[in-house]
């Protein structure tokens, strides 16, 4: 028995040792260079016959005591003899053993300086890569088999792989990677690392490309599958690209960027903080402000906006997109863009987002807005952009967007309350409830309105339609204030009083129109007067049934005046400064055509009086002319301060006598009878009061009548029942005796 146990073990352990040295030997022939170099030289030929190509490999590292496999310096040409792959190093460290156990266990996987030239001149083109993917695709019809055999997946397991220097030509895009990394740890989790990314796209606006450069500093990703926890950090986002302005046929250069990007997600849950947002554009022409002073600096070709906000995606379905913006900032300091704060929270379902509890600031400038609706345009549906809000409330500080848009605001620091909705498309906005008020209430505004073709700035048309304005003493004078401009009639303003407006103004290319009812307290005027901007003139009429003009200029005897007038001013700089350097003066400049009606002067009516004048900014000058019956009045004036009226000058005044006239006799005619209707109307209404104080009295005498029998009838009923308590208390008094 023991010799058989011994035998036994002997023949283990030669099976043993044979295995060992067979092992050794498979080992040591492994590790040999020459046995490698030949298996190299099998596969490098065997690849070539399959891909039909030239292909090279200059050397193979098999390690078995280290289990790592190394392959330096691997070439593939295309059809066209070019060198399409070139790859310094692919390092494996791979764990043999494993693979028995349908495992592929890789510590370590590295790939360094790899370049390849994928080209694909058209569509119709086959790419010069193809033929690789040709030579490994499966065919698609496969001979059934009578015997299914096992699914056996098999599995792969990967603790670290890096790509180093890699560079890849396809087509105009150049695309250079440093190093691209990945980590799987126990403790760590999953990390992953890119750095050193650049896209080049160099071509020209053909087939749909455009030329632009894409970069990224570095990006960190870190996850834990199991507890679906991930966060992403990036720095330096660059992405540069050119767009063709159609209108200019110009190119103009864009930037967008990010300082710091950081992402989590935890439990379906994401947000996202980003810092120094970064967007920029140039068309390489002039800012549209230049040597144009009164025009703001805002120009859509010249932006150089930074950024920082927040977000947080709460939740995300099939149904939509809900979360929270806040903590954004964006500000560009040439054109004046300065939000402090914007905020909403948001939710996207079915191509519309819905916000609410929005907040916006500009410097000073609060807005509150209650909601907002935006439709995304769809192209195959036949639905364009269009957005809505609900009520917008807030304080808004005017200068705030000066430099932007109006530099004359510069000094507007009065704070407007306004409350207003509005909605819109791409090409038109519409303002609803549209009201103004100052903290005083001195000023007050109620308007609708609206702006249409927003995309043709010949055809763009504001307007707003003024149901009520009022400005109470003082205020008007403290809104010109705030304008850095000369204060011309500021004393005939204030004695206005109190102003009432009722009305409408339109904006155009270069023109303004302004029209309405002014209520004063020196009388009401009907007015429209326009802003031509092309040429740069102010003209207009004005008409008043009853305007106290003598109240408003300061001259006493003048009384109340029934009249219309239009008129032209110039507000060229050029044109009135080379007349005022020639002049002086602070008159405004222009002409004056003027109709009196009706107008009392030192208690004597003067009708039918019709009027011009003339001023250079010096001096006015001007003629009056007054029809009468039998004769005309002609006179001449000139004045040289608005505010000194009455030391305005008469001269070359003149009588001139003639027979009635026929428009004359009618007028006087057409006076006669509206002055018996006149008289007719007042006796009419005296009659018509005399029969209401009647109708009172007789109204007043009944109601005395029906009183006085009402008292009388209470008087009989409390005489009865005084009898009968006085008769029945007797008899129960004697009963109780």
């Amino acid at each position: 028995m023991n010799k058989t146990i011994k035998r036994i073990l002997k023949i283990c352990g030669g099976i043993v040792a044979v295995v060992i040295i067979l092992l050794v030997a498979a080992i040591v022939t492994i590790n040999n260079k020459s046995f490698q170099k030949k298996i190299l030289d099998i596969a490098v030929e065997e690849l070539r016959l399959k891909l039909e190509t030239h292909v090279d490999i200059d050397s193979i590292s098999i390690n078995t005591f280290t289990q790592d496999i190394s392959l330096y310096g691997i070439e593939i040409e295309d059809r066209e003899k070019r060198q399409m792959l070139r790859i310094e190093k692919i390092a494996v460290d791979l764990e043999l053993m494993r693979l028995l156990q349908n495992k592929i266990v890789i510590e370590k996987a590295e790939l360094v300086g790899a370049k390849a030239l994928l080209l694909k001149p058209s569509k119709d083109e086959p790419a010069n890569y193809q033929f690789v993917i040709d030579a490994f695709k499966k065919p698609k019809d496969k001979p059934k088999k009578e015997e299914k055999k096992k699914d056996s997946k098999m599995e792969l397991d990967l603790s670290y792989a890096s790509l180093k220097e890699v560079h890849v030509k396809h087509n105009e895009l150049d695309i250079n990677l440093q190093q691209v990394s990945y980590s799987n740890g126990w403790i760590s989790g999953q990390t992953a690392k890119i750095e050193g990314v650049t896209l080049v796209c160099d071509t020209t606006f053909k087939e749909g490309l455009k030329p632009y450069k894409a970069s990224l500093g570095s990006l960190t990703a870190k996850g834990d599958l199991m507890n679906q926890v991930f966060k992403v950090d990036a720095y330096d986002i660059e992405y540069q690209w050119q767009s063709l302005w159609k209108k200019r046929n110009i190119m103009v250069d864009n930037l967008a960027g990010i300082g710091h990007l950081t992402a989590n997600v935890s439990h379906g849950r994401y947000s996202a903080t980003v810092k120094q947002a970064h967007y920029k554009n140039d068309n390489h022409l002039p800012r549209k402000n230049t040597g144009k002073p009164k025009r703001g600096f805002f120009d859509a070709k010249h932006l150089d906006v930074i950024a920082d906000f927040h977000v947080v995606l709460d939740s995300i379905s099939k149904n939509g997109i809900t979360g929270h913006l806040n903590e954004f900032t964006a500000k560009d300091s040439i054109t004046g863009i300065d939000i402090r704060k914007l905020q909403a929270i948001f939710k996207y379902e079915k191509d519309k987002i819905e916000l609410r509890d929005i907040i916006v600031q500009q410097k000073s400038t609060v807005l509150n807005i209650t909601s907002g609706a935006i439709v995304l345009p769809s192209k195959k549906e036949g639905r364009e952009f269009s957005y809505s809000t609900g009520v917008i409330t807030g304080t808004a500080y005017l200068r705030d967007i000066s430099r932007t848009f109006a530099p004359v605001l510069k000094n507007f620091t009065l704070p407007l309350n306004l409350s207003l909705t509005m909605k819109g498309t791409a090409d038109a906005i519409h303002f609803r409830n549209v009201k103004v008020s100052s903290n005083d209430k001195k000023l007050q505004l109620a308007a609708t309105g609206g702006i249409t073709d927003l995309k043709d700035k010949y055809k763009l048309h504001v307007r707003f339609d003024v149901s009520n304005m009022t400005a109470k003493t003082g205020i008007a004078e403290k809104i010109i204030n705030q304008f850095a401009t000369k204060k011309l009639m500021m004393n005939q303003l204030n004695n206005l009083g109190d102003i009432n407006y009722t009305g409408s103004f339109d904006v155009l290319y270069k023109k303004e129109i302004f029209r309405g009812l002014l209520k004063t307290a020196a009388g009401n005027l009907d007015f429209e007067f326009a802003l031509d901007e092309l040429n740069k003139y102010v003209n207009g009429n004005v008409s008043s049934k009853k305007i106290e003009l003598g109240k408003v200029m300061n001259i006493k005897e003048m009384g109340p005046m029934d009249a219309s007038a239009d008129f032209t001013v110039d507000i060229s700089k050029p044109r009135t400064a080379k007349m005022r350097k020639a002049k002086g003066g602070k008159l405004p400049i222009g002409f004056f055509n003027a109709k009196v009606n009706d107008v009392s002067y030192l208690g004597i009516h003067i009708r039918n009086l019709t009027a011009t004048l003339n001023s250079d900014g010096a001096v006015a000058t001007g003629d009056v002319y007054q029809s009468g019956r039998i004769r005309d009045l002609y006179f001449s004036f000139s004045f040289t301060d608005t505010d000194q009226m009455q030391k305005m000058k008469v001269t070359k005044s003149g009588l001139k006598f003639h027979k009635e006239t026929e428009e004359y006799k009618a007028q006087k005619a057409e006076r006669k009878q509206q002055k018996k209707l006149e008289k007719e109307a007042k006796k009419a209404q005296k009659e018509q009061e005399k029969q209401a104080k009647k109708a009172q009295k007789e109204k007043e005498k009944e109601q005395k009548k029906l009183e006085k029998e009402k008292q009388k009838g209470e008087t009989q009923e409390g005489e009865k029942k005084g009898f009968f308590k006085k008769l029945f208390g007797k008899k129960k008094k004697t009963e109780t005796t």
